[in-house]
């Protein structure tokens, strides 16, 4: 059975991982998780001045085009997996 992907929009297997949703799993929740323990954000207007403080403080990113537009994408998604406000 396929499903759409949430992060690419393409049909996968439920066992597929694509790169997009990898990316999520394995590198922005941890990413956000150290945000919410560093700075405790109350609003999501917060997180992401931190989330952005902490990419440009630290060089994180530094290969991708753009880290803030993907950094936004996955913080909608995490604030929405985790009912964090």
């Amino acid at each position: 059975m396929k499903i759409i992907c949430r992060f690419c929009h393409e049909l996968h297997t439920r066992t597929m991982l694509c790169s997009k949703k990898y990316c999520y799993e394995y590198i922005f929740v941890q990413f956000f998780i150290n945000v919410l323990i560093d700075y405790k954000p109350r609003t999501f207007l917060e997180f992401d001045h931190f989330a952005t403080k902490k990419i440009k403080d630290d060089s994180l990113f530094i290969e991708s085009s753009d880290p803030f537009v993907i950094m936004r994408k996955n913080l909608v998604i995490f604030t929405e997996d985790y009912d964090w406000l």
